[in-house]
């Protein structure tokens, strides 16, 4: 025994050590986050983690050494890991909140002295089972006393759950878990072999009647308070532990049934139940409002990766309410999936070693108080935990030992002192269960809820993890856009058309577009109204997520938090040209598409009326209300009837004119399918601009493209490479005709123009023209489209963009 104790004894020294260490290491992470963030050590942020660690490794020292006096061969595993629980808790908090750290470091200061006490009381529990129902009638009349004088500290209109004043509360629902736990396990460590001897079930049901009574009252009174959360936990404690004592399995299925049909009443009765249960079966329906909290929750994971963005290096503030209900998702981002696998070991370990000494004890209340505390550790934890990762519905509990509550640390210390004491006392022999299938079971089924929960925390941190991160509702984005400069956006000759510029007040990024009336095709990224245009289509790349080896990604991210700095894009306009275009389009409803039709060059794209990013916030209500709809990029979204124009630009067969192998990023796929249009049918310009391109460069389709370089580190310009080559689609006798009858008498360039009438839309008047055979200089293709079927208005905006053109590219 001298052997075994001894080796138990530097067992839980090395794991106290290292909680030690852990925690260390997290204090010094605290510290030195606020020199990544702003390059300068925060003083405040120093002395709060120092004050948290100092305070957590006194109490740990503090129990450690009385229980060396008191419980000198107890289980080495349970105090470290613990304690490592409450540790990270209360550095999370430290980060999160310092006023909810500061009085949770007080409530550990308080638990552990509980503990202390506990540790010096009589070891074989004998005040607790002798005065079970004083306890549990105390517990009741805590609850029953919040319905006439409950409070709420976050102020009124919230559930009035806990009891208290002057800053001081109690939530009297937290020690009624405890003292439920134990006036069941001493009435049915008395009542069970009263039930083995029960002869029918009327005898049986009367010697569980009292018991269930008690608990069915407790769990209603939590009904009444609406704190349901707590009342599933209620029924599912009661349901365990009527397992154990009547080893009847059938009990854990009516437990299941029992707590299925409770959330189908609460469905009908209460509205909270019934937005959390559509939240959780589909969050993505409402992510602004009733889904908003678990949708964050899973970009929280999600942004935490594999290692985590760094303690103090994350946004865990992103997701409502982190310091108590969604603290696992702020681990989860902060420590990453390694960091989150870790806590739900140290919770598994607990619940399983407590499981254990239920095994191990020849005492029936012991074994039952125990089985109560595992199933309060696990349960818990998988109740809360599986809410945050949707596993199940949302529940308004604690993490035990990490969640801020005063109430439900002091419980957790309570059910771990006892756990010490008892495993103390416990001598591991053979043959001491007659029946150990329960106690096998349970423990089974609490190792696979955490396995379950591990692989979800797998699957939303990896997998599904760039399509969260990608929603336009993940606020990351936006934040690392004002600590990280995003790539700016060139013409083909460098002029800069937007940019981030550094603020000099306080020194985060703006993004702003230098030539607005290219808004429309730009786009905007903004917090609240997401991404639109190319800033939505390039984001992987003027976000920094993409042209750096992922090498270089995760270091950075490793180091700051943040990606490394966007890359910059080089678009194939002319910027010269776009002003010319622009300025023949002002004050007309329509669009413009200028071509380079030998190699597919998009030189400018025009859509009027624009609207101006760069006042996007304080404009949108206007831009919406417009009925000339600003907001819409008439060359890629407007869709217009070509009428009798579509016979001379589509021929017949055409089927190689479909847009689906389109390299212009941003701009849509697969808008034709090849067919000649009817004079009702509706094309887009880009459309029209691909056909009038392959024409004037005879007969021959090069894909459009609209991007044509990326800015990469220690590379340069790097042009992007043609994913397919070209195409003959028109033939030379088709393009001879064409030619033949549209091209003008100088013989340099044909052009179509026509307005088409629609008895459901207002006309729209085209202009479509390119160079002929005879103009010896760049083959270029121009489209313009205006509402309002002002024939001379589009031929005259037709053809000062085409002279520009021509004189512009040679």
């Amino acid at each position: 025994m001298k052997i075994e104790h001894a080796a138990s004894f530097h067992r839980e020294r090395a794991l106290v050590l290292l909680a030690v260490s852990i925690m260390l290491l997290f204090a010094l992470s605290l510290n030195l986050s606020s020199v990544v963030r702003s390059g300068t050590l925060s003083t405040e942020r120093a002395w709060q983690s120092g004050i948290g660690f100092l305070v957590w490794a006194s109490c740990l020292g503090g129990v450690w050494f009385v229980a060396q006096k008191t419980a000198p061969e107890r289980d080495p595993y349970l105090l470290p890991s613990a304690f490592l629980l409450m540790g990270w808790g209360l550095m999370t908090l430290w980060r999160l909140s310092p006023y909810h750290a500061q009085r949770q470091t007080i409530w550990l200061v308080i638990s552990s002295l509980v503990m202390m006490a506990i540790l010096k009381a009589p070891a074989d529990l004998s005040y607790l089972r002798r005065f079970k129902y004083l306890w549990l009638s105390g517990g009741l009349v805590l609850v029953f006393a919040t319905l006439i004088f409950g409070a709420n500290p976050a102020g009124e209109g919230l559930p009035r759950l806990w009891l208290g004043c002057c800053g001081i509360y109690l939530q009297p629902s937290e020690p009624m878990k405890l003292l439920l736990i134990v006036y069941l396990a001493a009435y049915l460590a008395v009542s069970q072999p009263f039930f083995q001897r029960a002869v029918g079930s009327k005898q049986r049901l009367a010697v569980l009647a009292p018991s269930l009574v008690m608990s069915l009252l407790a769990v209603s009174l939590l009904v009444v308070q609406r704190d349901l959360g707590t009342a599933s936990l209620f029924f599912f404690l009661s349901a365990v532990l009527f397992y154990f004592a009547t080893e009847q399995r059938w009990i854990l299925l009516l437990g299941g049934m029992g707590i299925l049909f409770g959330l189908g009443i609460g469905i009908v009765l209460f509205d909270v139940v019934r937005w959390r249960v559509e939240a959780w079966l589909n969050p993505y329906a409402d992510p602004i409002h009733r889904s908003y909290q678990i949708v964050q929750s899973l970009i929280a994971v999600a942004n935490g990766g594999l290692f985590g963005r760094g303690l103090g290096l994350g946004y865990p503030g992103q997701v409502p309410v982190p310091h108590s209900d969604f603290i696992f998702a702020a681990i989860a981002e902060e420590s990453g999936l390694i960091g989150s696998l870790a806590l739900l070991g140290c919770l598994a370990l607990l619940s399983l070693r407590v499981i254990g000494l239920a095994m191990q004890s020849e005492d029936r209340f012991q074994r039952f108080l125990m089985i109560g505390i595992a199933a309060y550790f696990g349960g818990q934890s998988l109740l809360i935990i599986g809410g945050n990762l949707r596993l199940l519905p949302l529940t308004g509990v604690t993490l035990p030992f990490v969640s801020y509550g005063g109430s439900s640390l002091l419980v957790s210390c309570i059910m771990l002192g006892l756990a010490l004491q008892v495993s103390h006392s416990v001598q591991p022999k053979p043959g001491i269960l007659p029946n150990p299938t329960p106690y096998l079971t349970f423990g089974g089924i609490l190792l696979l809820g955490f396995v379950a929960v591990a692989l979800a925390n797998g699957w939303f941190a990896l997998y599904r993890a760039p399509v969260l991160l990608a929603r336009t509702d993940n606020a990351r984005r936006y934040i690392y856009e004002q600590l990280v400069q995003r790539g700016t956006i060139y013409d083909r000759e460098l002029r800069p058309l937007a940019i981030s510029e550094r603020q000099k007040d306080d020194g985060v990024f703006v993004r702003r577009v230098l030539y607005p009336p290219l808004s429309p095709l730009i786009g905007y990224s903004h917090p609240v109204y997401g991404q639109s245009g190319l800033e939505r289509s390039l984001d992987e790349w003027l976000s920094g997520e993409r042209g750096y080896r992922i090498s270089v990604i995760l270091w950075q991210r490793l180091l700051t938090g943040t990606p490394p700095p966007g890359i910059a894009v080089r678009l194939t306009l002319n910027l010269e040209l776009q002003q010319t275009v622009d300025r023949a389009m002002s004050g007309q409803r329509g669009a413009a598409v200028v071509v380079n039709a030998q190699n597919g060059e998009i030189l400018a794209i025009a859509s009027q009326p624009a609207f101006d990013s760069n006042r996007l916030a304080t404009e949108l209500d206007s831009y919406l209300k417009d009925a000339n709809a600003p907001l819409l990029n008439r060359a890629f979204q407007g869709r217009y009837a070509i009428g009798a124009l579509g016979p001379p630009l589509f021929p017949k067969g055409i089927a190689a004119l479909q847009l689906r192998d389109v390299r212009a990023l941003g701009l849509p796929d697969g808008l034709m399918d090849g067919r000649q249009p009817a004079s009702d049918e509706e094309i887009t310009p880009l459309q029209a601009a691909c056909a009038a391109a392959a024409i004037s460069n005879g007969g021959i389709r090069l894909p459009l493209q609209l991007v044509d370089a990326f800015h990469l580190p220690n590379t340069g310009w790097v042009p992007i490479q043609a994913e397919t080559g070209s195409l003959t689609v028109y033939s030379p006798s088709d393009i001879e005709l064409f030619l033949k009858q549209h091209t003008d008498l100088t013989g340099l360039h044909w052009h179509l123009s026509g307005t088409v009438y629609n008895e459901e839309v207002q006309p729209t008047s085209w202009y479509i023209a390119g160079t002929a055979f005879g103009w010896e200089g760049t083959p270029l293709a121009i489209v313009i489209v205006l509402e309002g079927g002002n024939e001379a208005a589009a031929h005259q905006v037709g053809e000062i963009i085409l002279n520009a053109s021509l004189s512009t590219v040679k």
